[in-house]
């Protein structure tokens, strides 16, 4: 699965190990049935992981730029591509 992930997004190398993380963490959101059919987030945390804030690994995302570091006719925000989420916070990796 972590294959098709990386090739289809044309990632580099050097990101695949944010490919790795995206992938334990959707295995992670998933039922099994020799955990009674919980999720392992849910077993852990005692509370149903959020789905609603999944993302598409490799996909088109856009950062706003800092307001005091743009002028009138400068972009509001730049283009990346997501690669994952970053630990302890709701911020992401693009």
């Amino acid at each position: 699965m972590a294959r098709a992930l990386i090739f289809q997004s044309h990632i580099r190398c050097q990101f695949w190990s944010y490919a790795i993380k995206h992938v334990v963490h959707l295995i992670n959101c998933v039922p099994s049935p020799t955990n009674w059919n919980k999720t392992p987030f849910e077993i852990l945390y005692v509370q149903i992981p959020d789905f609603q804030t999944l993302k598409v690994f490799g996909c088109m995302a856009y950062a706003s730029t800092y307001v005091a570091n743009r002028h009138k006719f400068d972009p509001q925000s730049i283009c990346g591509a997501f690669l994952g989420f970053q630990n302890g916070t709701k911020g992401y990796v693009f």
